[in-house]
């Protein structure tokens, strides 16, 4: 019954990785302000979550257990702090990187190059 359908992959890539990557950066950010910490603190302290969980291997949080639980808590906050952005905004990136690369593996995916500004737009679907 799927030999009826004209089944089309298409994976949507950043034409400049740069601006990727500050997208990446900003949403680190927000998953930060938006309480990762807290949440992660609140997931330790109910014993919900352990740095070996599924869960706590996972990205921001394996970063954020890391960071909660250092052993020099409370010494050199600002330089910890600084630490667990750049680790958490690297581990995506390089998340985003690796999907990118198995993506483009399989050729059943049609690769469209889109601009932040929408100026590579596909606009009809004989593009595609």
């Amino acid at each position: 019954e799927r030999d009826c359908y004209d089944f089309r992959c298409v994976f949507l890539a950043p034409s400049d990785r740069r601006h990727l990557f500050e997208r990446i950066d900003e949403r680190c950010e927000t998953i930060i302000l938006d309480g990762l910490l807290q949440e992660t603190a609140g997931l330790l302290a109910s014993c919900e979550m352990t740095h070996e969980s599924m869960a706590g291997r996972a990205i921001g949080y394996r970063q954020a257990i890391d960071y909660l639980t250092r052993a020099d808590f409370g010494a050199a906050d600002a330089e910890a702090f600084s630490n667990f952005l750049l680790k958490f905004g690297t581990a995506t990136r390089n998340y985003a990187t690796q999907q990118i690369k198995w993506f483009r593996k399989d050729p059943s995916f049609l690769f469209v190059s889109v601009h932040p500004d929408g100026r590579d737009r596909v606009t009809s679907q004989e593009e595609v």
